[in-house]
């Protein structure tokens, strides 16, 4: 049975997922820049609606992506912090323990 022909993508739709562009997932601070660059480029320049949607559509998109790299980073600062709290209720003699 031959091999399905591989898929196509949809170039516009990739380029407009920051978990997809150039095959990586962008960081929180490339991610946080182009949306900043996204809304200078909204209050200083005269845009098409449809360039206008565009932008806005990317921009959702990586407020997205920020907004879950915020939540992740949020989380891990929370069990770390949680394990100081069961650190600081140890007794001294279990710390000379281990």
């Amino acid at each position: 049975m031959p091999a399905a022909p591989p898929k196509k993508r949809d170039k516009k739709v990739e380029e407009s997922n920051p978990e997809t562009q150039n095959g990586a997932i962008l960081d929180f601070e490339t991610s946080l820049g182009e949306l900043e660059k996204i809304v200078k480029e909204f209050e200083s320049e005269k845009i098409s609606l449809q360039e206008g949607l565009e932008k806005f559509e990317r921009g959702v998109h990586l407020y997205k992506q920020c907004k879950s790299a915020l939540s992740e980073a949020e989380k891990k600062v929370k069990i770390l912090t949680d394990s100081l709290k069961e650190e600081d209720y140890t007794s001294p003699d279990q710390h000379e323990q281990e």
